[in-house]
């Protein structure tokens, strides 16, 4: 098994900062905690791995900067074709550990990292996009019309899915398969492109889910003997309090801030990237604090309007905007038209758990 710290396996090969994998006397190599899989050990690890590749006789190893992520019901390759960005991966799954996963068989997206330093890609294509990419981000020291004519280059090889995170739909690749521009200022802050490829699969997700009749939204859910139930309201409406009284009911919390909703045989789940909780929604409430524990029963247009509400509270608080927002209006309404709504008069106290087992049975 291979450990990233320059890059060893166990057949004795190193990665080196040249680009050359050399024999090492010595295969243990202490430092990144990641795995890597290599091609002679056979292994496929979460993170970075090598290929063998033959070339007239002669065998190299090639460094494929790969990472294999799931959101939601979303799994997505993400990779990159220059090592600048291809260091980052490993800090993107450092940070993220729970979307990481094993190598997919058929992931549903491919997101390809590009930098603007075109001349160390080997790939045609994306040195192209990579030196176009160079070119329109060179501002005031070119002229207008020529920083014009390298972003229409740019918009020749992919349709804006979020124009804040220059994340498009490659034209030139199947459905799933998108790339997203860095700018040259993040890579001069260590920290910043691992977080700057992280918003951008948040992005990729949600408008993949969106696409798919899911929607994101600022809300809270509970999942309590196999049903899953969101709260919504605006911040300070008790979302987080009334999520924590769950727990005492035997309960769990799927999330007390972000949730997303999937469509599942008919119904729709209830999703978070960091909980493997996706149980079936059984119904909506929208929350007010109260002296008395009960609950109202609304019409669907109400339930539209407060998931309406909650999709947009989402939308500003993660800035994230892009097509996917009109469809997720729609598939909020239809949501509303397929499950139930309440509003929830609530007390501080897990006592409207009864109210609500009451109203649904247990």
């Amino acid at each position: 098994m291979c450990a990233w710290a320059g890059l060893a396996c166990a057949q004795g090969y190193a990665w080196r900062a040249s680009g050359v994998l050399r024999r090492l006397p010595d295969p243990q190599i202490a430092g990144h905690s990641h795995t890597v899989g290599c091609a002679r050990c056979c292994a496929w690890e979460p993170g970075l791995h090598v290929r063998q590749r033959c070339d007239r006789g002669k065998i190299t190893f090639v460094i494929d900067h790969t990472l294999f992520l799931q959101y939601g019901l979303c799994s997505i390759t993400v990779q990159a074709h220059d090592d600048g960005i291809g260091k980052h991966l490993a800090e993107v799954a450092r940070r993220v550990p729970f979307w990481v996963q094993a190598r997919h068989r058929s992931a549903d997206c491919t997101l390809t990292i590009v930098s603007p330093a075109g001349d160390s890609i080997e790939d045609p294509k994306w040195r192209a996009i990579g030196e176009a990419w160079a070119q329109a981000r060179q501002g005031l020291k070119t002229s207008h019309g020529e920083v014009l004519a390298h972003w229409r280059t740019l918009y020749q090889f992919g349709q804006p899915v979020d124009q804040r995170l220059f994340l498009f739909q490659d034209h030139h690749g199947s459905p799933g398969d998108f790339f997203c521009l860095i700018p040259t200022d993040t890579l001069k802050r260590p920290w910043h492109p691992a977080w700057w490829i992280i918003a951008a699969v948040e992005a990729l997700a949600v408008h993949w889910h969106a696409a798919r009749g899911g929607s994101p939204l600022h809300a809270s859910g509970v999942t309590r003997r196999d049903h899953g139930y969101l709260f919504l309201g605006p911040s300070g409406a008790g979302k987080s309090t009334v999520a924590g009284f769950g727990e005492q009911v035997q309960g769990t919390i799927i999330h007390d801030d972000r949730l997303m909703l999937i469509p599942h045989e008919g119904g729709y789940l209830l999703s978070h990237y960091g909980s493997h909780a996706t149980p079936v929604l059984r119904a909506i409430f929208l929350l007010k604090q109260s002296l008395t524990d009960r609950v109202v029963l609304l019409t669907p247009q109400a339930v539209g309007a407060g998931l309406a509400r909650s999709l947009l509270d989402y939308a500003v608080d993660q800035n994230l905007f892009g097509p996917w927002v009109r469809q997720a209006f729609h598939n909020v309404a239809a949501v509303a038209r397929c499950v139930p709504g309440y509003e929830l008069h609530f007390r501080k106290s897990p006592d409207f758990w009864t109210v609500i087992d009451a109203e649904l049975g247990s």
